[in-house]
């Protein structure tokens, strides 16, 4: 039967015994199968434990209060929830002061569904930090009896939640197995940052074009309203550099992605893409959208798995959207990435008008509306 810790069971012990245990406890809940103390003051639960502290939650087979050094220990397989829903597995765990800091043995951490790492010893900080001592570290939870896609090895790291960085040290980073980078230090932001200075998680590609690839980006915020990614695009056969620039106006928005690539796949050495787009709000309602993509060759952007599409298109939109009344013109150009035709650009034009007229004549409205197309 599962029951709370017993105020009875508290005042069987002396009293300075029950002022420690109150005092350990005070913000806490214990819940288990059976709870003992003996006349030491040093406490015992066993069975569907289940420590309830703050936002916290801890759930253990057993745990131990030991009165002479003031610490907790639980027996695992034990799994600890922090106030923000990240997973500690462990075998063992000892806490003291008053569950601000703990020490687990053979642990696994998920942090927000995002990074798993592994560690052979975990300690949590006072100071909102968390050191862990030989790390295994991946982008999605461990498949049974496979490797992972990547994984990095680390002799230590260390998370700071304040400065939602986390920081590797003597780090080498495996693709499916096979050493690929080793860095002495490394930091990248935590998956609960939002805008934070460093690397991002890794991505991978692989096709018949490029063998296998690995994309490092490294996020740069330049102001409360711009930021750039500068990514590395490394693969046996070329080199490529990948930028993304954002910036947010008053009214309106700037997005420009680009890439510069120098190999052996194509006929020019240097290839590469841009595309830049944006949208800005204008006086009594009216919109401007705006679109520029430009390629080197009709074959790159598949070479790199960008995009399948067959064409590129550039050009302005102007609308307005009222209750009622839908006014859009654009022009455009077209280039199609076909390569008999890759010299060949196409120039569109499209206007379009939509005006329900309230009138007295009939019962309901009159909807006018007119399309002139062109290219």
């Amino acid at each position: 039967m599962w029951r709370y810790l017993s105020p009875f069971l508290i005042f069987l012990v002396p009293f300075s015994a029950q002022s420690q245990i109150e005092s350990f406890f005070e913000s806490a809940s214990l819940i288990a199968d059976s709870i003992a103390i003996d006349a030491e003051g040093n406490l015992t639960a066993k069975g569907h434990v289940e420590i309830h502290h703050n936002q916290t939650i801890l759930k253990a087979q057993e745990i131990y209060y030991l009165r002479s050094s003031d610490k907790l220990s639980a027996k695992g397989p034990l799994i600890l929830i922090d106030s923000k829903g990240n997973e500690t597995e462990a075998e063992n765990a000892i806490f003291t002061n008053d569950f601000q800091e703990a020490v687990l043995l053979a642990t696994r951490v998920m942090l927000k569904n995002q990074l798993e790492i592994s560690a052979e010893k975990l300690e949590y900080l006072v100071d909102n930090k968390s050191d862990f001592s030989k790390v295994f570290a991946t982008s999605c939870k461990t498949c049974k009896d496979e490797k992972p896609f990547w994984l990095i090895k680390a002799k230590r790291v260390t998370h700071n939640e304040e400065l939602k960085t986390i920081y590797f040290f003597e780090a080498s980073l495996e693709i499916l197995g096979f050493p690929a980078f080793y860095t002495p230090y490394i930091s990248i932001p935590d998956p609960t940052a939002n805008r934070a200075l460093g690397f991002l998680a890794p991505e991978f590609l692989s096709n018949s074009r490029l063998d296998f690839g690995v994309k490092l980006p490294f996020f740069i915020p330049l102001d409360v309203d711009k930021d750039i990614t500068v990514t590395p695009f490394i693969t046996p056969q070329t080199s490529t550099i990948e930028t993304r620039y954002r910036q947010a106006f008053e009214k309106g928005n700037l997005n420009v992605d680009s890439s510069l690539t120098r190999d052996t796949l194509g006929d020019n050495q240097f290839r590469g893409y841009i595309s830049i787009n944006g949208d800005f709000n204008l006086d009594n309602g009216y919109i401007l959208n705006y679109t520029v993509e430009r390629v080197s060759d009709s074959a790159y952007l598949g070479d790199y798995g960008y995009t399948a599409q067959n064409e590129l298109s550039s050009g302005l939109n102007y609308s307005q959207v009222r209750s009622d009344r839908f006014f859009e013109t654009s022009l455009g150009v077209i280039q199609s990435l076909y390569k008999e035709d890759k010299d060949n650009l196409t120039l569109t034009t499209n206007n379009y008008y939509d005006r329900i007229i309230d009138q007295n004549i009939v019962p309901g409205s009159l909807s006018f509306n007119s399309e002139l197309v062109a290219s």
